[in-house]
């Protein structure tokens, strides 16, 4: 599983989402789309934009 840092704040606007704060680390479960990542923070499971995140190498 891959670490990503986020680069910026994301506010979720549907509860599929994760509200997120710049400098929080997610886990990546997969890539939905080109455009979103599903992942995890805190426990909580969720999507949010792929341009928002750095993924670890």
């Amino acid at each position: 599983m891959k670490a990503a840092r986020l680069k910026f704040d994301f506010q979720a606007e549907s509860p599929k989402e994760l509200t997120l704060q710049k400098g929080d680390i997610v886990y990546i479960h997969k890539e939905v789309d080109r455009n979103w990542l599903e992942g995890e923070h805190h426990g909580r499971v969720g999507i949010f934009p792929s341009n928002y995140v750095e993924v670890s190498p």
